[in-house]
């Protein structure tokens, strides 16, 4: 799904001679102006690297003969090249909230403060092809340090968005900035895999306009109602990892995998202990999966498709409008997710522990999750592909977020507060629509 074409990856090759220049040799150099030169050259190996051959490219001999350092100075710099590839993550995010502080004005209206930030990041993220795969892609492989240095950046990159948002007349909600800002990264995602040499100012309009929409929170005029669903959830999820009469074996060590991971999570896993789980010999496990990561990708998907059945806006009555009927799917789904905690955080979180592989099914899942959602959306008020993927996207990023700190226990309180956003671009008039033509190029639609 992310894999930048060769002639993308061509047209972006620097001359490493320029690159890679080094300090002038000589007496007088600081011991930490020589340090903080061999890692950024490291860095740039590292973005060079992932870019032309992909994360089993970045070998430490690799790294070292590009930046020109030693391989004792590699060491004495990172512990190996996952700590590189973070550390090159969290100083290229650096750069982008310094891209995003720049646009700071005390003379700008709202309106137009909001679309020169939202535009900053956007660009920021994604005008040098390469460097966007990185931040964007292919830190997910760094191993489980990188999960939370995302999410410590992600976390800086709100805040610093916030900064740059609020206004004297305005202060934006922690909230609409974390629901943006999850949007974005996914929308980026979205360009960058689908013509990453056509991004422009110009084709990032559409998510410009959804993140607007975000911002502006207007009241949705619907109200989740009070009734729980809670009750019947325990026997709805048993059926995603019960044992049926005739369960091939395929659906055995699937089941299997989702029972241990839900249990002990992503890094205990062993086909030794799901085979015997299912009561099959490990032997055969090969028959049905490459890799390990197969099986449990497999049985997260599985797990999201149960937890996601039925949410849509569709109505059987006349009597509800689909806005009511999708803010009580809201809060049915909401209260499966926070009668079953660990469920939730397999489906939300542990996705990402297989790495890029993990961030690739989840852009998929979110993806096809947004299109049967908007299809159940009436023609006449129904939004943009981008503008629903971009929603979705922030939808599960907060449910991630729930689990992570774990507090399922609270989504479904906030489950109006969600349903809010995630319909705010649905509401009114469909502002940023673009022409057809700008839709091939920007959503890949």
């Amino acid at each position: 799904m992310f894999d930048l074409p060769t002639a993308a990856r061509a047209s972006t090759e620097r001359d490493s001679s320029v690159a890679y220049r080094r300090l002038k040799p000589g007496p007088g150099k600081a011991p930490k102006a020589v340090e903080s030169d061999q890692r950024d050259r490291l860095h740039r190996a590292m973005v060079d690297l992932i870019s032309s051959g992909g994360r089993q490219a970045a070998t430490v001999r690799r790294l070292t003969k590009l930046a020109g350092v030693s391989t004792a100075t590699f060491y004495s710099l990172f512990d190996g090249t996952d700590e590189c590839l973070v550390s090159a993550y969290a100083s290229q995010m650096d750069r982008v909230r310094e891209r995003i502080a720049a646009t700071r004005t005390s003379f700008s209206c709202s309106r137009w403060q909001d679309e020169l930030v939202l535009r900053a990041l956007l660009h920021a993220l994604l005008e040098d092809p390469k460097v966007a795969r990185l931040i964007l892609v292919d830190v997910f492989d760094g191993g489980p340090a990188a999960i939370g240095s995302i999410r410590t950046q992600e976390t800086l990159l709100e805040a610093e968005l916030r900064e740059a948002l609020d206004r004297r007349e305005r202060q934006v909600s922690p909230l609409a900035v974390a629901w943006v800002v999850a949007g974005l990264l996914h929308g980026a995602r979205q360009l960058l895999a689908a013509a990453p040499r056509l991004i422009s100012p110009d084709t990032t309009t559409t998510l410009v306009r959804w993140a607007q929409t975000c911002l502006a929170e207007r009241d949705p005029g619907c109200h989740v109602p009070t009734s729980s669903h809670a009750a019947m959830l325990p026997t709805e999820l048993r059926t995603l990892v019960r044992r049926p009469p005739r369960e091939g074996e395929t659906d055995l060590f699937v089941n299997a995998v989702l029972k241990l991971s839900c249990g002990d999570g992503y890094w205990k896993l062993s086909v030794a202990r799901a085979s015997r789980m299912a009561g099959i010999p490990a032997t055969r496990f090969k028959r049905y999966f490459g890799n390990l990561d197969e099986a449990y990708l497999l049985a997260v998907d599985r797990t999201a498709r149960g937890l996601f059945s039925g949410f849509s806006s569709r109505t059987p009555d006349r009597v509800r409008s689909w806005r009511q009927a999708s803010f009580e799917q809201f809060a049915s789904l909401s209260a499966r997710l926070a009668s079953t905690p660990k469920v939730a955080g397999l489906v939300f979180s542990g996705i990402l522990a297989p790495g890029a592989d993990g961030l690739t099914r989840r852009e998929a899942l979110i993806d096809e999750l947004a299109a049967t959602w908007r299809s159940s959306v009436p023609a006449r008020e129904r939004p943009s592909a981008l503008f629903t993927k971009a929603s979705m996207a922030s939808l599960w990023s907060a449910f991630a977020r729930a689990t992570e700190l774990g507090r399922t226990e609270v989504l479904a309180e906030q489950a109006e507060t969600n349903a809010h956003f995630f319909l705010a671009p649905m509401r009114g008039p469909r502002i940023g629509e673009p022409s057809a033509g700008r839709i091939a190029v920007s959503a890949g639609a």
